[in-house]
């Protein structure tokens, strides 16, 4: 009964890497949502010299609000005695964020210097002392980002590693092969296609070898 048999060795499949795609859309959906997250209402900046001439003196600060002892929040007075058609179709959250919210802003280097310069523009504009509150705000979204950043490198470089091993594995995989015979069984009356050429010089590759062994072991007799 002839043979059909081949004895190579199948080709095994390469390993299968870890897909990165569902990590970038985590790590993009996460910055959308803290952005989103803290993103404040645009408040117009002004210079000190602009609150104190346009606003300061001429009455129109109702309160100040010291934010991380860095950021001024300028709260107005609002007018008593306007109520026009165009106020009145402004819906409800527009008026209370209007009443409610700070209309401008400015920084400070000091608190000491502003506490100072506000206390004598005060005194010599001879205004009714305005009431200044200081308080402390938590960037929440920014402070879990910073938390998750470090676990995030953690993460990546750990896929990294996989990655690098799966690909190490399947080169493995493929030296192994190396060296395996690639002999098959002949049918009956099918014919050898290796020819005396193909098998020539082996004897003399073999003695070779043996005489480089030899003078590696015995340099002297060389």
């Amino acid at each position: 009964m002839p043979l059909d048999q081949n004895n190579t060795p199948k080709s095994t499949p390469p390993a299968r890497r870890p897909h990165l795609g569902w990590l970038y859309i985590i790590f993009f959906g996460t910055f959308v949502w803290l952005w989103l997250f803290n993103r404040q209402p645009a408040i117009p900046e002004i210079s000190w010299n602009e609150f104190e001439q346009e606003l300061l003196v001429k009455g129109q600060v109702d309160r100040l609000d010291v934010v991380n002892n860095q950021r001024v929040e300028v709260y107005l007075k609002m007018p008593v005695e306007e109520a026009s058609e165009e106020e009145d179709t402004k819906s409800l959250f527009e008026s209370q964020q209007q009443a409610t919210g700070p209309q401008y802003f400015f920084n400070i280097g000091s608190v000491e210097v502003f506490h100072a310069q506000l206390e004598k523009v005060m005194e010599t504009a001879a205004i009714e002392p305005v009431n200044v509150t200081y308080s402390t705000r938590e960037n929440w979204g920014w402070e879990i980002f910073s938390w998750l950043l470090p676990l995030a490198l953690i993460i990546l470089f750990w896929l990294f590693l996989i990655r690098r091993m799966s690909s190490r594995m399947s080169g493995d995989s493929s030296m192994m092969k190396f060296g395996q015979t690639k002999a098959r069984v002949l049918e009956q009356g099918e014919q050898s296609q290796v020819t005396f050429k193909d098998v020539a010089g082996l004897e003399e590759a073999k003695e070779e070898i043996f005489e480089l062994v030899n003078f590696l072991k015995a340099p002297d007799k060389y």
